[in-house]
């Protein structure tokens, strides 16, 4: 391969050129920077959408790595305490998991700038996977220069950093290590592909996964079919000792590990959403329609340069479609038709046809998925090499004074379409207003579940914009048809990079200024690294005045919702959530049930005070305040810490929603849930005679206490029992199986109190009590992601490097 390359450089003269190939992918690297270093010293945030949500996220685990020194388990803000389990792996990046085993080294770093490098460095994996793909099927340089431009200047990841980048951003290098599997039939490249599909998965959405494995078995497919020959010999190659049963054993534990970081604990979890079955997957009828299907309207963004949909955007420069339908006519052979192949199939399977049905019933775990239309970003990155295979026959014919008939018929169709596109694009900005509608229906979700970035006058201006570089377009494109001066070609070829590179980046450039938000010195303050307070009482309401909220304020957030796990950056915690509420405990949804009037353990039927997505509104969380013992238990009439002289424990669950419900119940007496497997240690709980006086008793014990340390997985609290009788403390905070607690120094039960929360025995006189979440098993899952992350953050470097240096020594040769 390197030989031939070398051929086409010195047969082409590339080696007279003043950029030689060495600089061109510094030269990406060089303006990426410049886009983020950008954002740093202007310290812009996503603007809202799952972008913001993944800039909170990050910035709450590493926050509390920060000030205390530990990955957290638990969220005490979430609908009354929440695992994080799923919210570990969602905010997961290659430098954010690396530095969550740093421990407190980034306590005077402000998080917008750790938070940037983070988003970088998932670029730079991405370039080097586009670059050494990319070299495997051009000989030009400059086509490699082009794809790159395409693929890095089209990933606006702003506001959507799962769907519209990490759903792909690790999928060229995966592609470029299974060729390097299939050359060499070296077990190694096949463990660094696996390894690296976990990494993506790490930072993604659990049921990406399917649609990434079917991604890579399309292109792999087409490829050994259409390289039969080839595929045979590399068959041939494979050994089957010890390197492969190593790679097995350590693809499947990376495998399972992941699995078991996304699962662990979640059996507690309840999920507010009618459109998913109980196993989490979706039928058919929801798998077709749920987030829309791509139509003609959508394909229209590749020439218009709008993206007015929230989730992804398609647009990767004027020249893209031109340059895919001439590599389509032109440069379409053996060698490449694998990805017009796997190409065709994956916008078949977005656009909800056939294709769509045959996967969803043949295809593992893909009945777990439903954003068809979401697809479209992998789609995109397929194009942007499809359009190299076009600027391949532009460089591959340079030196040549005649070019082949049906290329030469090709470039005059693309220069006569360039025309036709530059007329209509003028068109529509003189008549933006009569326009509007048509730019608003090309987004395929059915709103409001997926919103669109949509203003007239905004789109206007970037139709404009467009419409200058279509007139460009034209006429470079005029030129490199009708002109036969081969100097003057190059210098017609340096321009359309040139223009590209402008188009790409202009065009980034306002999609990061329309969905991101400048912050003043007061709101910077708000993204420092600082301890989290610890609030007695449960607010009540949604505290708007919470000096955190003040960020809020500037996000362009009719772009995009706000999740309840907004709360978690407020450090708010509240009795309910005026935000998207998509899941909470079960404990929580017994007690919430309990006061609803609902048979507490009959999940198939909506939790009343809830309004579903199918009704078209999103879920939001509405906690029941008729009753007034509930506002006592849970923490808002009374401190969130509570203390009760006795508790009474109840057989079952059913006859514990009886007493609390019961009117004559005034929040006063302590109930609590047998344990579920108790221990030979654990001393038995004497009943108590709390019932002889009615559900209307009063056993509150108001001692003073003081919280001595408060974070996501840990609370310490001191108290002085001076009282006679046994003493009960509760924590209003979500019963959890992997909750445990210790009271001066030896481990006691944690008993599940009132259906939803947690509850302890006090001993006489002083007591320290230590609450802590903590998993070992996900202890040692998080360190093994983060040694990971920390291998590919090494690799990152190593390939950047490797890449700048074959580069220049190939031109060294050449020499």
């Amino acid at each position: 391969m390197l030989s031939n390359r070398s051929k086409f450089l010195e047969n082409n003269g590339w080696r007279t050129l003043r950029i030689p190939e060495t600089g061109l992918f510094p030269l990406v690297i060089l303006i990426e920077a410049g886009i983020f270093l950008y954002l740093i010293l202007a310290r812009f945030i996503p603007g809202g959408s799952d972008g913001f949500k993944y800039f909170y996220l990050q910035y709450y685990f590493l926050n509390n790595v920060v000030n205390y020194g530990e990955i957290p388990q638990w969220c005490p803000f979430l609908t009354h305490g929440a695992i994080m389990t799923w919210w570990y792996i969602y905010q997961g990046g290659i430098l954010q998991d690396a530095l969550l085993l740093s421990g407190s080294l980034l306590k005077a770093i402000n998080f917008i700038p750790v938070f940037y490098c983070g988003i970088f460095v998932d670029h730079l994996l991405l370039l080097a996977g586009v670059w050494l793909l990319g070299k495997r099927f051009y000989a030009s340089p400059f086509t490699l220069l082009f794809v790159a431009l395409s693929i890095m200047g089209s990933s606006v990841w702003v506001l959507q950093v799962w769907w519209n980048f990490h759903f792909y951003y690790a999928l060229p290098l995966i592609l470029y290590l299974g060729h390097r599997f299939i050359d060499s039939g070296q077990w190694r490249y096949f463990l660094l592909a696996g390894n690296l599909l976990v990494v993506q998965a790490v930072g993604g959405l659990p049921y990406f996964l399917p649609v990434t494995t079917l991604v890579l078995f399309l292109y792999f497919l087409f490829y050994c079919l259409l390289h039969l020959r080839e595929s045979r010999e590399a068959i041939r190659r494979i050994r089957f000792g010890r390197p492969f049963v190593v790679t097995i054993a350590v693809t499947t534990f990376s495998l399972v590990a992941l699995y078991a970081a996304m699962d662990s604990g979640t059996d507690q979890v309840q999920v507010a959403n009618l459109m998913r079955n109980a196993d989490g997957s979706v039928g058919l009828d929801v798998f077709l329609i749920y987030g829309g299907k791509l139509n003609w309207k959508t394909w229209l963004e590749l020439v218009l340069g709008i993206s007015p949909a929230v989730d992804y955007n398609l647009y990767a420069g004027i020249f893209c479609a031109p340059f895919v339908l001439i590599g389509i006519v032109a440069n379409t052979g053996k060698r490449n038709i694998h990805w017009l192949l796997t190409t065709v199939a994956l916008a078949l399977f977005s656009m909800g046809t056939f294709v769509s049905i045959i996967f969803y019933y043949g295809w593992p775990m893909m009945k777990y998925f439903r954003h068809l239309a979401l697809v479209i970003p992998i789609v995109r990155i397929f194009l942007c090499f499809l359009a190299g295979f076009g600027i391949e026959t532009l460089f591959r014919d340079l030196p040549a004074r005649r070019r082949p008939l049906l290329t030469q018929s090709a470039f005059a169709v693309m220069t006569m379409l360039m025309i036709g596109i530059a007329g209509g694009l003028f068109h529509l900005h003189r008549h933006y207003e009569s326009a509007a509608g048509f730019y608003e229906s090309m987004v395929p979700g059915y709103l409001p579940l997926f919103l669109t970035i949509f203003d007239a006058g905004v789109m206007d201006c970037l139709i404009a914009r467009t419409a200058i570089f279509a007139l460009l377009a034209t006429v470079i494109l005029a030129g490199i048809t009708f002109i036969r001066w081969p100097k003057f070609l190059s210098l017609l070829a340096i321009l359309l990079l040139i223009t590209h590179a402008a188009d790409i980046y202009g065009y980034k450039y306002a999609q990061i200024r329309l969905r991101t938000a400048a912050l003043n010195d007061e709101l910077y303050a708000i993204t420092a690294f600082q301890p989290m307070p610890y609030s007695p009482r449960r607010a009540p309401v949604y505290e708007s005045d919470n000096s955190r909220a003040a960020l809020l304020d500037v996000l362009p957030m009719e772009y995009g919702v706000l999740y309840w796990t907004t709360h978690a950056f407020l450090f708010l915690d509240q009795l309910g959530n005026p935000f998207k509420t998509d899941n909470w405990l079960a404990p929580l949804d017994q007690y919430l049930r309990a006061y609803r009037g609902q048979a507490i353990n009959d999940v198939s039927v909506p939790l009343r005070g809830l309004v579903y997505p199918s009704a078209g509104v999103r879920p939001r969380l509405e906690f029941p305040k008729e009753h007034p013992a509930a506002l006592k238990i849970s923490g808002v009439t009374e401190d969130k810490i509570q203390f009760f002289s006795g508790a009474e424990v109840v057989a079952s669950d059913d006859m514990i929603a009886a007493y609390i419900t019961d009117p004559a119940y005034n929040g006063d007496i302590l109930f609590l849930s047998p344990l579920a497997k108790p221990r030979k240690a654990d001393s038995p709980v004497e009943r108590s005679a709390l019932l002889v006086n009615g559900l209307s008793a009063d056993a509150r014990l108001r001692p003073p206490y003081q919280v001595r340390r408060f974070d996501s997985n840990n609370l310490d609290v001191t108290i002085q029992n001076d009282d006679s009788r046994e003493v009960w403390m509760l924590y209003s905070d979500v019963w959890h199986p992997f909750w445990r607690a210790a009271v001066n120094g030896k481990e006691t039960p944690v008993y599940k109190a009132n259906l939803a929360y947690k509850a302890i025995k006090l001993e006489k006189g002083s007591n320290e009590v230590h609450f802590y979440f903590n998993s070992r098993l996900l202890s040692t899952l998080y360190t093994v992601i983060g040694l990971n992350s920390l291998f590919w953050l090494m690799m990152i470097i190593y390939l950047t490097a490797r890449i700048v240096i074959e580069g220049f020594g190939e031109r060294k040769r050449l020499c």
